[in-house]
């Protein structure tokens, strides 16, 4: 039982799923503008991947609020892009600015999950139900950590690629191993 609301039934209406994302599509044309920011030659500027990142929540929401089934693996591939377009982010950011302390770590644990835990707790839901916030939140740690250990050499001919392959080990283990490993993941 929910504390504060019910909730409702979902109804599907597949034109009015593509007509409201037509209605987006056209308001998102009109409000255009060139990117004038500092990295806006970047193969993947912030401004770019903040946009990307910006439509596919609308699309998220839509689809869970019309409950619209038939876009799922849409979706799924939308999540995978959104999870790597975050982490591409993070990467950036840990490699430029080299900034690893206790106020960045626990500032970006708090933004990731401190609206998941009071949606959770005041509507009875299991955290599961918001599972991109974990998700986010173990892809953040694994940035800091695979960024944050011996940062001072990250500009070290060959560290990077030592780092990236290693962390793909270590999540090629972590992931496609079927064993009882990590039994406590």
């Amino acid at each position: 039982e929910h504390l504060f609301i019910s909730p409702s039934l979902k109804h599907y209406n597949r034109d009015f799923f593509i007509f409201l994302h037509l209605i987006f599509l056209l308001i998102s044309y009109l409000t255009f503008e060139e990117n004038k920011s500092r990295d806006s030659d970047a193969i993947l500027s912030r401004l770019q991947t903040e946009e990307w990142k910006g439509i596919m929540q609308i699309v998220f929401v839509m689809y869970h609020y019309f409950d619209a089934a038939e876009v799922y693996n849409m979706i799924r591939v939308f999540i995978g892009a959104y999870v790597w377009m975050t982490g591409y982010g993070n990467t950036r950011f840990f490699i430029r600015k080299s900034v690893f302390n206790i106020n960045r770590l626990f500032g970006m644990l708090f933004r990731l999950n401190w609206l998941v835990f009071w949606v959770c707790l005041l509507l009875n839901q299991p955290l599961m139900l918001y599972y991109i916030c974990p998700l986010h939140t173990f892809f953040f740690l694994f940035c800091y950590i695979t960024w944050g250990i011996c940062y001072k050499y990250n500009d070290k001919k060959y560290v990077k690629e030592i780092k990236l392959i290693l962390s793909g080990l270590f999540l090629f283990i972590l992931f496609e191993i079927n064993d009882n490993i990590f039994y406590i993941f």
